[in-house]
Parts: C-alpha cells; structure tokens; sequence
C-alpha cells in the first residue's frame, strides 16, 4: 500500500450488515488492535477470532519484514496480562514510592532488549513506551486507593507532606530517555501523562478539575504529546461544565492534524447544537429519519452485533424501557 507517512497504525475490522448502516457498508467492528507501521514494513498476517459473550476476542501471529516489532509486541501483552501490582502500603512512612512493579518493569525491558536489535530505533522505543505507560496507568488507582484509605486519615500536615512528595518524585521511570517522536507515536503516553495529573487533580481538590489540568498539561515538553493529553481530558471529561472553555483554549493551542479534526467533531456535536439528520433502517427494513422524531423526546443508543455487552443491556434494560414509554 503506497504511503506518504513514514510510519501510523493499523488495525483490522470487518463489516456487519443489517444494523448501524454507514453509507450501505455496516457497521464496522474491530477485530485487532491498533498496530504500528513503518514505511517498508512487508507483514503476513494469520487471525482468527471468535466472538464471545463479552464481544470479539481476536489472536493473530506475524511473519515478514517488520513483523518482529509485533511479535515483541505479544511477548510484552503477555508480561502486563499477567502483572498484579496491587499490593498496599505502596508508599513508606516518609512517603517515598515502593516500586511493586519494578520486577514487571524488568522483565518488559529484559523482552524489548532481546528484540532490539531486530526492530528499528523508533519502533524500539515506541514499544517501550507503550509498555511502560500501560504499567504505570495499572498503579493509579492503587495510589488512588492508598490516598484515600491512608493518607486522607491523615493530619492536614502529613498530607500536605504526601502531596509534596507526590509531586517531587519521578513516577514515568525508564521514559526519560526516549526521544519526542516516539513519545509523541506512543498511543499509551499521553493517556499516562495526563491520566497521572488527573489523578493529582484528585488529590488537591477532591475532583476533576479540568482548568487546572489543563494548566498543567500545557506546561509538557513536547508539542504531540501536550496536544493529545489535553484533547483526551476534553473527551472524556465532556460533562464537566467548564469542558467548553477549555474547548475554546484547545483551538487556541493544538496544532496537530489529527487532533484539530477531532476537535471539529466534538464541536459538531456539542451540546446545544442542532443534531445531524440521518436514516437507519428497522427491524422490517423501513428507513426511519431522525427528522420523524421532531418535537419530541428521543433517546438514542448505538450499539452493534458484535459488542455483546450492548446486547446484554438492550435485554436487560433498554428495551424495557422502550417497552414503559413506546407511547
């Protein structure tokens, strides 16, 4: 496939016909996740997936130039799958980290060492990245835990202690290193970077505080990185009711491509903004409109064949209430 990039990411999904229609080709699900390329890459892919209760569960294995950076890849899931890094106290009385997960984190840099000489750079550190952010979002909600059975319990003294260590001590340990660009590729990074403010948020005001982390994400060293945790707090924290003015911050400060596309999207369906017509055809085949519903109260809920969480909800409860309010 002729490329302009020198590198992206890649996944498979299929089409599922007869339920949420996209122009005619169906519904897409995933059935991998998102891969790695780099330009000159030349992979044989074997998948084969099977689709649960819980939804689709894919396994695949690769062969060909570039292949080996995913089958690092797979040693590595397997290392996080496994990892239990909830032990409590994760903190001594002075309030300096224990590193529970330093024998996970060994044992990922031990797996990426053997395959480095067999990747290039970037995709080396890309990986290592990765890896590394997964592990460390893993311990936020046990620090989360220890603050609010521990050190909450605490004199106000002591937490402010605790706050001031938190803050003073390096918690993205073996990431110093890795260059802006493959941070900046890194899809678990910036989710790490700003999932760690969000936590300290938390810890200063009791809440998500969208203002302050966004003050303190603009603050971060390299430009992709800024711009894709601050976008990551907008969207996940929509309902917050300074989201739109830190949406009009964001435009005032993201310059990365993707990123300014996904920021038009938020602000098309914005609340308050007329919702986009369209036409789904029912269980008979009929097209219904959107346009139909006007005047009146309509709940909306995608969902698709091959989540079988949605398929368990619609059971359970949404069509029930279809059911209490077809009226």
């Amino acid at each position: 496939i002729p490329v302009e990039e020198k590198y992206g990411y890649w996944n498979i999904s299929k089409s599922v016909i007869g339920h949420i229609r996209d122009n005619g080709d169906g519904l897409r699900v995933r059935l991998s996740e998102n891969f790695f390329w780099e330009a000159g890459d030349s992979i044989y892919l074997t998948l084969s997936n099977i689709e649960k209760h819980a939804g689709i569960h894919s396994s695949y294995s690769f062969s060909g130039i570039g292949s080996q950076k995913y089958n690092a890849r797979a040693k590595v899931d397997s290392i996080l799958g496994n990892m239990d890094v909830k032990s409590l106290p994760i903190y001594d009385s002075n309030f300096k980290y224990a590193d529970n997960s330093g024998n996970v984190r060994l044992a990922v840099l031990k797996t990426l060492a053997k395959y480095k000489g067999k990747m290039t750079s970037i995709s080396y550190e890309v990986q290592l990245a990765d890896a590394l952010s997964r592990l460390y979002i893993s311990e936020l909600s046990i620090k989360k835990r220890y603050f609010e059975e521990v050190v909450l319990k605490l004199p106000d003294s002591s937490k402010n202690q605790f706050l001031k260590a938190y803050r003073n001590q390096n918690y993205a340990r073996g990431t110093e290193k890795l260059g802006a660009e493959a941070l900046g590729q890194s899809q678990w990074y910036f989710k790490y970077i700003q999932s760690e403010v969000q936590l300290m948020s938390y810890f200063l005001f009791g809440k998500v505080n969208i203002s302050w982390i966004y003050n303190e994400l603009v603050k971060q060293q390299y430009e992709l990185v800024r711009d894709r945790a601050i976008l990551y707090t907008l969207t996940n924290n929509k309902a917050q009711q300074d989201s739109q003015q830190l949406y009009r911050q964001i435009k005032s400060i993201v310059r990365d491509k993707e990123c300014l596309l996904t920021l038009k999207k938020i602000d098309e369906t914005a609340s308050g903004r007329r919702f986009t017509n369209f036409a789904l055809p029912d269980v008979n085949g009929k097209l219904v409109r959107f346009s139909d519903f006007k005047g009146k109260v309509v709940l909306i809920d995608f969902w698709g064949a091959g989540c079988g969480a949605c398929r368990v909800f619609f059971a359970n409860a949404l069509s029930k209430s279809e059911h209490l309010f077809k009226d």
